[in-house]
């Protein structure tokens, strides 16, 4: 049975004294055994109340056809009794209710109502006992639960939203990892001449002769490289010369 299923109940588990009639007439004495119980409570109704031992035969299971105790049944609720904790039901305790007195939620414990859930499903003679503003109560219970849903949505939207943004960041950073530093060449004092011809591979003028570089420096700049300079030397004039005619 899911926890959709007993919103409409109270369901407690205790340790109860019973009377063992046989050994009492034995022993001519009260004799009592120590049994867990379970007590069904139906929410808005002080009137009605199941009382049977935990691990009495409750109902069949349609799937193996075997019996179930109430203690298998409601195995959430016997889990909570035997770990020590209180039995409040499925749900949101009204304790969390913010709309509610101190008073309005002694009332509703009186009445068994113990959770908002309880409290929003309540219909016809329960829902009456409530009093003059128990369908107000109700519908506060229901919105109060609507308005949990959405803003549980907006939390795991917004919490998706940021682990999406974190592996996008992550990506983007192993991208740029992955890429080649390019490694910058050795620098060239001003007035130095370059450390070698493989620095001018990438120069369109690298593959002229020098006679053409010096031809084409004079007609750039008006004035034939003076000396003996090296290739290297006249394909930076070259390029220079070709720099400032561009400009």
């Amino acid at each position: 049975m899911d926890a959709s299923s007993t919103k409409h109940l109270h369901i407690e588990f205790k340790n109860v004294a019973v009377e063992n009639r046989t050994k009492s007439l034995k022993e001519g004495r009260p004799i009592f055994d120590q049994q867990e119980q379970v007590h069904i409570k139906f929410v808005g109704d002080t009137r009605k109340e199941l009382v049977a031992p935990a691990h009495e035969k409750c109902i069949r299971d349609p799937a193996t056809n075997l019996w179930v105790s109430y203690a298998q049944l409601y195995h959430r609720h016997y889990e909570a009794f035997k770990s020590g904790e209180a039995a409040i039901g499925e749900g949101t305790p009204i304790s969390e209710l913010p709309f509610l007195t101190e008073a309005r939620r002694a009332e509703l414990r009186a009445l068994h109502i113990h959770t908002a859930e309880g409290l929003a499903q309540l219909e016809g003679a329960n829902l009456s006992r409530l009093g003059m503003f128990g369908r107000e109560l109700k519908e506060q219970a229901k919105n109060y639960i609507e308005r949990a849903k959405e803003t549980a949505l907006e939390s795991r939207l917004s919490a998706e939203n940021a682990a999406l943004k974190a592996q996008l960041e992550a990506l983007t950073l192993q991208v740029h990892a992955m890429q080649p530093v390019p490694t910058p060449g050795p620098m060239t004092l001003p007035g130095a001449e370059p450390a070698g011809d493989d620095e001018q591979a990438s120069s369109i003028f690298s593959g002229w002769e020098d006679s053409v570089l010096r031809v084409f420096i004079k007609e750039r700049t008006g004035a034939a490289p003076k000396g003996q300079p090296s290739h290297a030397t006249l394909v930076r004039l070259a390029e220079e010369a070709n720099a400032k005619e561009a400009a």
